[in-house]
């Protein structure tokens, strides 16, 4: 199997124009696409494209279109011209969880025939029930080894009400046999406004690593959309930053919402009336307000 499960935490720190910034721990899965099925049939707390404590659907990720997740994603290689032969597809993603998921950013790792990897996919989603795909070729940093890998790219969604649509990420990656990391730098006119990483280690995915990450944290997937909205409340209230308007998505590779629930249109509604607002409280606070989680 070369599925994997891994713990690990994340951080987040904003730069500019108020210093911020938080971390806290988490598990994900790194999944071959290929093993879904075998997967399924093995581990007792694991559904693919069913109901269970821990299930992968294919319709919570790649968009909309015909056929199963690895056939739609590699039709995604191919929109974006990525013609070299990828062997393997690897999905890091937090699943759902007692039936519930909402992930920030998933991540594929392709593969070419050697186990290299080749070809990065960032599948990136606001909590306006947008999701976009950047795919991007990825280059070693370091002669010799596949290890360590870099790549650049253009931004072109809007994840955030406190920040621009445009800019560029800068994006480092480690995937060894056991451990990944990922940092992701947001430049705005030569200057970095925004870090994140996710690292952790990874473990055979196994009934048992799949119990014990579940008995650690029970509750990590319906935390997840409840952090992203304390931090945007402690970014606007304490720290005075603006708010930005979401625009109407406009790029081909983003994939609209499907379904605008009422709290949504609502929440879209209370972000564009803030947009036009001043900043509540003082926006000369330069400290750095460190969250750890409660898990």
């Amino acid at each position: 199997m070369n599925s994997q499960i891994y713990k690990g935490e994340t951080t987040h720190c904003r730069h500019m124009p108020r210093k911020h910034a938080f971390k806290y721990r988490m598990f994900w899965m790194g999944i071959d696409l290929d093993e879904l099925p075998s997967l399924d049939r093995n581990l007792s707390a694991f559904g693919y494209n069913r109901s269970a404590l821990v299930s992968i659907y294919d319709l919570d990720y790649g968009g909309p279109g015909e056929g199963d997740l690895n056939s739609r994603i590699r039709k995604i290689l191919n929109r974006e011209g990525v013609h070299e032969p990828i062997d393997r597809i690897k999905l890091m993603t937090i699943p759902r969880i007692a039936g519930y998921v909402f992930n920030p950013v998933s991540f594929y790792l392709c593969t070419d025939p050697d186990g290299s990897i080749r070809i990065l996919i960032a599948e990136v989603r606001n909590t306006f029930g947008e999701m976009h795909h950047y795919v991007t070729k990825l280059e070693n940093i370091d002669p010799g080894s596949s290890e360590n890998l870099q790549c650049t790219i253009p931004k072109k969604f809007y994840v955030s009400p406190f920040l621009r649509v445009d800019g560029e990420y800068k994006v480092r990656l480690r995937q060894a046999e056991n451990e990944f990391s990922i940092s992701i730098s947001l430049f705005e006119e030569n200057k970095c406004v925004l870090s994140a990483s996710m690292m952790g280690e990874g473990k055979e995915l196994n009934t048992k690593n799949l119990n014990l990450a579940l008995l650690r944290f029970p509750f990590f997937a319906l935390t997840i959309m409840t952090r992203i909205h304390l931090q945007a409340l402690k970014l606007f209230f304490a720290r005075g930053l603006r708010m930005s308007e979401k625009p109407a998505p406009s790029h081909p590779s983003t994939v609209p919402a499907s379904h605008i629930p009422w709290w949504m249109r609502l929440r879209t509604a209370l972000v564009r009336s803030a947009a036009h607002r001043r900043p509540p409280l003082n926006p000369d606070s330069q400290s750095i307000i460190p969250t750890k989680d409660s898990q």
